[in-house]
């Protein structure tokens, strides 16, 4: 008696990302972000992030989970990607990256790029910054409008 031949049993085929699976994802996000699970809200939009078109958000969203989610190092990495993808995250990714250098104690460099942002920043983001700026100058100890020109 011969041995019979192992079963390969078929795998269902993979879908394909349409419209839908950037909506579901970014909503699923979404909802574990307003829940605090800001680890499980980062595995979504890692997933996001490989969808055509929707990586420069992804990754500032996986910035901003790990920023929540106190993980400064990996904030800092993924929000400097996402400052340097097309997008229109790359602002908010820039003063993520300043928050996270900010957070991690790196005040003067964190300082520098709020007053970077600042010079290109529309009008609500220039009063933002400019508070960011007198955060960094009472850590080192410098006059509160310490490089705040108009």
């Amino acid at each position: 008696k011969q041995p019979h031949p192992p079963v390969v049993k078929a795998h269902p085929p993979v879908a394909a990302a349409n419209d839908q699976a950037p909506k579901a994802l970014t909503k699923k996000g979404a909802q574990l972000e307003a829940a605090g699970d800001w680890y499980q809200a980062r595995g979504f939009y890692m997933k996001l992030e490989k969808i055509p078109g929707y990586s420069g958000i992804a990754v500032y969203k996986q910035a901003w989970a790990a920023f929540q989610a106190n993980d400064t190092d990996a904030a800092l990495a993924l929000a400097q990607k996402a400052a340097g993808m097309s997008g229109a995250q790359k602002m908010d990714a820039k003063f993520l990256y300043a928050d996270a250098l900010y957070r991690h104690g790196d005040f003067d460099r964190a300082k520098n790029m709020y007053i970077g942002l600042r010079k290109v920043s529309p009008a609500d983001k220039k009063s933002q910054a400019a508070k960011k700026i007198a955060a960094c100058n009472r850590m080192l100890k410098l006059p509160e409008a310490d490089g705040v020109v108009d």
